[in-house]
């Protein structure tokens, strides 16, 4: 690998990190031995085992005898990436650097020393020169072809220019290096090399889905120095590189994902030597919303390891440190299967569930056992699988050195459990059970995983709505789609209902408004409906409401929540993505508005034009009722006569018909006092009847 060097730490300093407390993160994680295998040489250890990609075949340099980038481009022209290849991953686990049978992710680290090479490429003006990176293509499109998804962790390794100025001296003292983007003439040098890489893997038949930058880099001294220990200097430092490579990304795909890479010492900081992941994300989200000048949906690269990497009962107490580092409490020094959720939750909670993660490198030593090692997998990729918040869970599967980092799978028990979960097989995951949980203490998986499902529960669910939705028994192909989707929480009880309801076989069935809404009672509430209930949902659907607006009603209701918990699952909510569906008050009143302006019932692309351009902004609601309708060529076109232009009026934004003294005032206005129509128009929209009128619609 890279030119990393060594260092020995004696016993006496080992002594006395042991008496004072806690070690810093890369101790804790890789404590060493003997006095002859120190801290430093550990750590390079796990950079040495990392799989690599220097842009050539198998880790090859690439010569400038290869092809330019330019020869992947099809013959009819760019196709930018459209569409998350996370959500049609045909599993839920992969291997860094290979495929393996049933694996849906692919992990590679692309290195860079420097980037200079053969292949032009033009940004904001300039002509650069970078590596072809050619040889790369073959390998990404073949994955992209088997529906396996691709994360690529860019690493920089030199001290050279590339690099922070600050981080220069001391050549060796980090594996990897902090972006320079302090020299405006090198960052601009980075901001063209992320387009070059970018445009060329942001196609449907080409493309990288998960973008890392860095690799833990919350903790600087060994994995991204930037040349400081300051907290914010870190995180700013950091987040202005990331802001060069997420903008880059999305300039061509806002379907690839560009993480941040953490690891797992959730308020832990290395003796100050760090951030831990809590802080920095706090940090991190301010800093890139700054620089953005708005929200930026990041994603999170974790690697979810045992808090002392070598002691793979996380489950109990560390013997290291003499107490639990990962307790389920906020303020915990470490994050690990046994108290994800802290982290998953707090990700969810203050910045949203679009801030996807994905386990990219997790391994569980041999060390203390082939049990405690599978016992460790297995729980921690079930508490990966089982959480909504997290997409994959990828392996690094190293070399047997040293002993405490050996996450060897071939040869031993944990190579079966890799191979037997997740595999659909009933028999695999009992025996995964009854050979895993004795070693934790644990009785089934429910009690140490929130969320694990019982999969006879979720196939009762789906057959139920087979049955009540399609009234047919189901097909064991979508049995077992949408059971994997429910078990393995890629989707909601909400998700699912509109699925089937949504599917080209129920609208086939041609129901009636009346029966339809009948359906939804029954699938959704369990119940027929009541006669006041039925009229209400009725009323919004002959009143332009798309089906799609009244399913949602149903799906954030009470008693389809009691449904769902029933059989073990999150109900969560469901988001129509048609205009008129979307805010049915809204929908109802747009659909008056053609009624009484233009004197028609209002068409579906109509509705779904005018929800939308209200909901995107485009026009208030007030431009939409007065310039939308009352300046449109279809009213004008009507003619109206004064008298009839403000009976109109009062019908529109009053809901009545004028009185005597009312219009006779309107019409001296127009006629005597220099009004015109939109000035007649104006002064309706802003009566407190029409804001009475619009109130009535949840408006």
């Amino acid at each position: 690998m890279g030119n990393i060097r060594y260092k020995k730490i004696i016993a006496c300093i080992l002594a006395a990190l042991l008496i004072t407390g806690i070690m810093p993160h890369s101790f804790v994680t890789a404590y060493a031995e003997s006095t002859d295998t120190g801290l430093d040489e550990l750590n390079s250890s796990r950079a040495n085992a990392l799989v690599r990609d220097d842009g050539g075949e198998n880790g090859e340099e690439v010569s400038e005898n290869n092809a330019f980038f330019e020869d992947i481009i099809p013959e009819n022209g760019y196709n930018a990436l459209d569409h998350d290849a996370f959500l049609s991953a045909r599993s839920f686990k992969g291997v860094q650097g290979r495929i393996s049978n049933g694996c849906g992710h692919y992990f590679m680290n692309l290195f860079i020393t420097d980037f200079a090479g053969p292949s032009p490429w033009e940004y904001e003006g300039k002509t650069y020169y970078f590596k072809s990176y050619a040889p790369m293509v073959n390998t990404v499109k073949s994955l992209n072809a088997k529906g396996i998804t691709v994360s690529y962790e860019i690493l920089l390794e030199s001290t050279g220019r590339l690099c922070e100025p600050a981080a220069r001296s001391g050549s060796g003292a980090s594996s990897y290096y902090q972006i320079n983007v302090s020299e405006p003439e090198i960052k601009k040098e980075w901001e063209a090399f992320f387009d070059y890489l970018a445009y060329h893997f942001s196609m449907n038949d080409c493309h990288i889905d998960n973008w890392i930058l860095g690799n833990e880099v919350s903790m600087p001294r060994e994995w991204n120095w930037g040349g400081s220990y300051d907290p914010d200097t870190i995180v700013n430092k950091y987040s202005e590189s990331y802001m060069m490579l997420y903008k880059a990304v999305k300039r061509y795909t806002d379907k690839s994902r560009v993480s941040v890479c953490l690891g797992n010492t959730w308020n832990h900081t290395d003796n100050g030597k760090g951030v831990g992941t809590r802080d920095f994300l706090n940090k991190f989200d301010e800093r890139v919303k700054a620089i953005n000048g708005g929200p930026v949906i990041w994603c999170l690269s974790f690697h979810p390891y045992p808090a002392v990497m070598y002691e793979t009962n996380i489950w109990g107490s560390s013997a290291l440190a003499g107490r639990k580092l990962n307790p389920n409490t906020e303020d915990a020094e470490f994050v690990d299967a046994a108290n994800l959720r802290i982290m998953t939750e707090y990700i969810k909670n203050h910045f949203g569930s679009e801030h996807r993660i994905m386990m990219t490198e997790m391994g569980s030593s041999a060390y203390m056992g082939q049990e405690n090692q599978a016992a460790c997998l297995a729980y921690t990729y079930y508490a990966s699988k089982y959480n909504d918040m997290v997409d994959c869970f990828i392996y690094f599967d190293s070399s047997p050195e040293p002993p405490k980092l050996d996450f060897t799978l071939e040869g031993r028990a944990v190579k079966d459990v890799w191979e037997k979960i997740d595999e659909g097989n009933e028999a695999d995951e009992v025996w995964i059970a009854s050979y895993c949980l004795p070693v934790i203490g644990a009785s089934n998986w429910g009690e140490l995983i929130y969320g694990y499902n019982n999969e006879a529960l979720v196939e009762g669910f789906v057959r139920r709505l087979y049955r009540q939705c399609l009234n047919r028994e189901p097909d064991e192909e979508g049995l077992r789609y949408w059971k994997e989707k429910l078990v393995s929480k890629k989707i909601t009880g909400a998700n699912a209902g509109a699925g089937f309801f949504d599917s080209d076989e129920f609208k086939n069935s041609g129901l009636s408004d009346e029966d339809y809404v009948e359906t939804l009672y029954k699938v959704m509430m369990g119940r027929a409906s009541d006669n006041e209930g039925k009229a209400y949902w009725v009323k919004k659907l002959k009143e332009g409401v798309g089906r799609q607006g009244v399913y949602s009603g149903f799906a954030g209701s009470t008693e389809f929540k009691n449904i769902c918990n029933s059989y073990g699952i999150d109900r969560g909510s469901y988001t129509p993505s048609e205009g008129r569906s979307k805010n049915p008050g809204l929908t109802q009143f747009i659909y008056r508005m053609y009624s009484k302006a233009l004197n028609r019932e209002a068409e579906v692309n109509g509705l779904n034009y005018w929800c939308d351009a209200v909901l995107n902004g485009q026009y208030s609601l007030d431009d939409m009722a007065t310039r939308g309708f009352f300046e449109s060529a279809e009213f004008l076109s009507r003619n109206l006569s004064d008298e009839d232009f403000v009976e109109t009026a009062y019908n529109t934004f009053f809901d009545r018909p004028s009185d005597e003294a009312g219009k006779a005032d309107w019409l001296n206005r127009m006629r005597n006092l220099g009004y015109t129509r939109m000035d007649v128009i104006r002064g309706f929209c802003g009566s407190e009847e029409f804001g009475n009128l619009k109130a009535s619609f949840g408006l």
